[in-house]
């Protein structure tokens, strides 16, 4: 196995006829992209792209960053894509449509950027980001980090209802106890019902809803599921990647943790967990009072960060104002229904 993974990533020689496949992603620091070429047998890898963003180009929109990524990505990759009929995917739908659009109400970067994309013969798919592939009937996951020792936790459910999350909540509940403060997504429906808010109200805790439109309100739990994600899709193998899990939490149990300087496992219980590898070891001899005084020193409820200092306007005029408009942000039934609730 560790030969396997020294072997660097093999790279085939493209084909006069093979169909061309260009799929690109960009986050908020970085773009990437890979050039695949499809054959009748199988997908075979072409070349790889990675660049990151400025300090300027960081503070693009989600539109322009992506926009700007598929721009410099088929320049990076003119010698093979000119001429060439290939397909572009991408998991940003507004820059699907845009090709589409007939308006004129683009910027002059906007204008340049799709005008050097259309000069080439590409078709632009959305790629869908689809649920878990069912694994023993199993499709989805129900995630949980506790914010002071980072201990992840993910439980497999069948439907992504809120019986199911609140079966989850409770398993984890009985383990570790009632937690103070719950942070959930405010934007499924499950984490929205008078379910799963009763159920807070039973248990004694207190639910906070993350912000709309910002996933940095809750972003401790996005860096889980990419740690989980990627985890997961490494050792993916037959679709069974239920079985997978359990290996898979329990490496990000026992790994470093960035905001700790310790693992979530020495974080919680003082000690670090017994590693397959650890058994074939010999005993070590016991710590001395001095070790474990240093030990419990290092472990510390990890502080909470941010990475995003953003200032939010509240105008001062709102602490006395008697009357408040809300706005709905939501699917109003009629459609003619007021934006905003108040009087």
């Amino acid at each position: 196995m560790q030969e396997f993974a020294k072997k660097p990533t093999a790279h085939r020689h493209p084909l006069p006829h093979g169909t061309l496949t260009l799929t690109t992603n960009a986050s908020s620091m970085v773009m990437c992209a890979v050039l695949e070429q499809d054959t009748d047998d199988c997908c075979q890898l072409l070349a790889f792209f990675g660049k990151k963003l400025t300090s300027v180009e960081q503070k693009y929109s989600a539109f322009d960053r992506e926009l700007l990524e598929v721009h410099r990505t088929i320049h990076h990759f003119h010698h093979m894509l000119e001429g060439r009929q290939f397909v572009m995917q991408r998991d940003h739908q507004p820059l699907v449509r845009s090709f589409a659009k007939t308006a004129d109400a683009w910027s002059a970067q906007q204008q340049h950027h799709l005008s050097a994309i259309a000069e080439h013969s590409c078709t632009i798919k959305h790629l869908k980001v689809e649920p878990l592939p069912t694994s023993e009937e199993y499709r989805y996951l129900f995630t949980i980090i506790n914010r002071s020792t980072r201990w992840p936790k993910a439980q497999p459910i069948w439907q992504q209802k809120a019986e199911s999350c609140m079966k989850a909540l409770i398993g984890w509940v009985s383990r570790h106890g009632v937690p103070y403060i719950i942070t959930s997504s405010s934007w499924g429906v499950n984490f929205m019902s008078t379910l799963w808010n009763s159920l807070a109200d039973n248990l004694g805790a207190k639910i906070i809803h993350t912000t709309a439109y910002s996933p940095e309100a809750n972003g401790i739990i996005k860096r889980l599921h990419r740690s989980l994600k990627a985890s997961l899709t490494a050792r993916f193998q037959g679709g069974i990647w239920r079985k997978e899990l359990p290996l898979v939490l329990l490496g990000l149990k026992t790994s470093p943790h960035t905001a700790l300087n310790i693992s979530p496992a020495e974080a919680l219980y003082g000690q670090s967990l017994t590693l397959p590898a650890d058994t074939f070891q010999h005993t070590m001899s016991p710590a001395s009072p001095s070790d474990n005084r240093k030990a419990f020193e290092r472990i510390m409820p990890a502080k909470a960060t941010y990475h995003i200092a953003r200032k939010v306007y509240i105008p001062n005029e709102l602490q006395n104002a008697e009357y408040a408009f809300i706005w709905v942000d939501a699917h109003r039934i009629p459609p003619h229904s007021p934006d905003y609730l108040g009087s």
